[in-house]
């Protein structure tokens, strides 16, 4: 309770810091120079997202945002994912006591599971930052292996040997690394300010409601195997395997009927392609500096228009 009580009180406090400090905008940002700012400012048109500033809410975004299919897979995706997350990080140690262990070396036995979880996000994340073509293929790897974990938990009441159970149980910790791949496509594959703003809450709606429901799938009166829960779980990443295909097919019948209305190919996101100008679709190590000078901005890349609406755009897969 207390560690709830003393990190919920740190981050309102932060929150202080954070609103005093932080710039609202590029160009409030008082620690860079003007043509830091300029720089800045065109760096995030290159990459897509577009007039970061004196925008307005624009309820039409909001309609597109609702309408678009990609929305509503990484809504359930990051749904999905996070209904076991919320249980297995709450519950944790109950499940881990329930295999014969102590409180002391639940704890214990929690470090390696930790350190698979952040190893699984930083791999996977170097890897997704090395093609634009990986990320829903990352999200499948990552939940393959909690669904062969939780499958094995699920199945203990069929006299499961114990090492297996616990090998289960770590193979659960690579989840976590599917919602950093989630937030990823959503930055890389949303233009408009107001359409990323509502996808963007839309997240953190799925995510708090995950952590919440996924704790209620643990009943005491199941104690200690808890069936429903990691029934619950194992079907959960089962759908979010079958969305994650359905997104990778999608955005990539999208890519292929704009190459072929367009007869442009490249991607907004990642080669600098920026209303229509393509700079290529491989960076071939080329900096980042020089591929922003590189291209020439006009007063339409300033628009705060969406994705749907950007010629020349092409979605991360």
């Amino acid at each position: 309770m207390w560690m709830f009580i003393i990190l919920g009180v740190a981050t309102f406090l932060w929150g202080f810091v954070l609103l005093a400090f932080l710039p609202d905008s590029i160009s409030s940002a008082r620690f860079l120079t003007p043509g830091e700012r300029e720089f800045m400012s065109n760096r995030a048109v290159i990459a897509g997202t577009g007039r970061t500033e004196h925008t307005i809410w624009k309820w039409e975004q909001v309609v597109e945002c609702v309408r678009d299919p990609k929305t509503w897979h990484l809504f359930a995706i990051a749904l999905l994912t996070q209904i076991p997350n919320g249980g297995t990080q709450n519950f944790g140690n109950l499940v881990i006591k329930s295999f014969g262990f102590t409180s002391l070396q639940s704890t214990l036995i929690n470090i390696p599971a930790s350190v698979i979880s952040a190893g699984t996000i930083a791999v996977t994340g170097w890897l997704a930052s090395r093609s634009n073509k990986l990320n829903c293929i990352l999200i499948v790897c990552v939940i393959i292996f909690p669904i062969i974990g939780s499958a094995i938990i699920y199945a203990r009441a069929h006299h499961v040997p114990l090492g297996a159970q616990l090998f289960g149980y770590f193979l659960l910790s690579t989840g976590p690394g599917a919602l950093p791949l989630v937030m990823s496509l959503l930055q890389s594959n949303y233009r408009g300010v107001t359409k990323k703003m509502t996808v963007t809450a839309m997240m953190f709606v799925a995510y708090c409601a995950g952590n919440i429901a996924g704790p209620q799938l643990f009943r005491t009166s199941e104690a200690p195997t808890y069936p429903t829960s990691f029934r619950a779980i194992l079907i959960c990443y089962i759908i979010a395997v079958g969305l994650a295909i359905s997104l990778r097919f999608y955005l990539q019948w999208l890519n292929a009927k704009r190459d072929r209305d367009e007869g442009v190919q490249g991607s907004a996101s990642l080669a600098g392609a920026v209303g229509g100008k393509v700079v290529g679709e491989q960076r071939d190590g080329t900096d980042v500096s020089v591929l922003v000078r590189s291209v020439e901005l006009n007063p339409a890349d300033y628009e705060d228009v969406t994705d749907w609406n950007t010629v020349g755009f092409r979605y991360r897969l």
